[in-house]
């Protein structure tokens, strides 16, 4: 299952701590574009980012990632689980 056609705009202006929360596992990916999602988590992407190609580079490469691990944000809220059902998920994964 693929996740509908997530808006660029809605990532550009979403926080970075707001996108790891949805989708965990970009985290990585943030990291290896040095945007630090915790303590500048904050920043909106675009922000962060600094310019427009470094936006559209890591912006491409989180759709892609969200599209390969074919998760949808409203398969998995963490929020949602109360605390044994997150110890559980966490340690089964």
């Amino acid at each position: 299952m693929l996740i509908q056609k997530i808006n660029i705009m809605s990532l550009a202006n979403k926080k970075l701590s707001e996108i790891v929360s949805e989708f965990p596992f970009v985290a990585g990916l943030l990291e290896n574009h040095d945007l630090d999602y915790c303590c500048k988590g904050k920043q909106t992407l675009e922000v962060a980012c600094v310019s427009a190609a470094k936006l559209e580079a890591v912006e491409e490469e989180l759709i892609s990632l969200i599209n390969e691990k074919g998760l949808n944000s409203k398969d998995f809220n963490p929020d949602s689980l109360s605390n044994s059902e997150l110890v559980d998920h966490i340690i089964n994964k």
